[in-house]
C-alpha cells in the first residue's frame, strides 16, 4: 500500500506550527498533559537546533502511542519522528 504525503516541514517555524496544531488535537481528545508539554516546548528557548529537535522528538514519542489519535495525526507524528531521527542520523 502506497502512503501519501501528509505534511511538509521546511523549517523550524513549520515545526512550531505543527506542534501548535498537534497541541490543539491533544486538548480535544483529553490529553491535556501532553498538550501542555508541547506548549511549553513551543515557548522554550533552545541554544542549539539539536536541543530544539531532540526535545520535540522526545515529546512526539510520548504522543505517538496515544490510542485516541486519529490516523492522519498519528501518521504525521510518525513522519515527524522519522524526519528528526534522520536529521540525527538514526
Amino acid at each position: 500500500m502506497k502512503r501519501r504525503a501528509t505534511m511538509k516541514i521546511d523549517n523550524n517555524n513549520d515545526l512550531k506550527i505543527f506542534a501548535r496544531e498537534l497541541s490543539s488535537v491533544l486538548l480535544r481528545i483529553g490529553e491535556k498533559e501532553l498538550a501542555n508539554e508541547l506548549a511549553k516546548w513551543d515557548e522554550d528557548f533552545f541554544t542549539t537546533s539539536s536541543e530544539f529537535l531532540g526535545e520535540l522528538n522526545l515529546i512526539l514519542k510520548k504522543i505517538v502511542v496515544v490510542n485516541r489519535l486519529d490516523e492522519r495525526t498519528k501518521t504525521n507524528v510518525e513522519d515527524c519522528i522519522r524526519a528528526i531521527d534522520a536529521a540525527f542520523g538514526n
